[in-house]
């Protein structure tokens, strides 16, 4: 290969033969050709032959479904844990992968339709969870009161004070039933 760097006869090429080039020449030459494969690659891309899409197990893609179920489930109901398994959830999705193949059903395509209501279930579960737990505790408290013995009332309850100063008016204490007007 001649040293390119060494300055050989320029004009004593045959006529029409090309110049020697430098090596600032070749270096051009060269990423012009790299600029031009990876323009062949971009649009080998954006034109067509997409790369294949991983293919993934029918019966994994819904056994993965149960999971999510099965977690959300157990935020509310921590004795679920247990019964939403990897294995139990896993099991599930081959039969329901067989359901369907036979009805045509995509566990991607199924997840996507009911992913926004999926999400406002998930971030419900952090408010409604306190809030039944309180609504159950009260109820378990209201019943572990004895009802026996109601609150006392005074004896002039719901009727008008002869003074202010005696007893105020409290419409909680009136008899039920009877509304009346307060007094003025």
């Amino acid at each position: 290969m001649p040293d390119l760097n060494q300055n050989n006869d320029v004009g004593a090429s045959a006529p029409g033969a090309p110049d020697e080039l430098s090596a600032m020449d070749r270096i051009a030459i060269e990423a012009q050709g790299h600029e031009q494969d990876q323009q062949a690659a971009d649009e080998k891309i954006i034109n067509g032959e997409p790369e294949p899409e991983p293919v993934i197990d029918p019966a994994h893609a819904w056994g993965q479904l149960a999971m999510m179920f099965g977690g959300v489930l157990s935020l509310a109901l921590p004795e679920l844990k247990s019964v939403y398994s990897e294995e139990a959830c896993l099991a599930w999705g081959g039969g329901m992968a067989a359901v369907s193949d036979k009805y045509g059903w995509d566990a991607g395509e199924t997840a996507a339709k009911w992913a926004p209501e999926c999400m406002l279930l998930m971030t419900s579960i952090p408010l409604i969870v306190p809030t039944v737990q309180a609504i159950r505790s009260r109820q378990a408290a209201s019943k572990a009161k004895p009802l026996n013995n109601p609150p006392e009332r005074p004896e002039n309850a719901g009727a008008a004070p002869n003074n202010a100063e005696e007893v105020p008016f409290n419409p909680m204490l009136q008899e039920p039933g009877g509304f009346s007007e307060p007094p003025r």
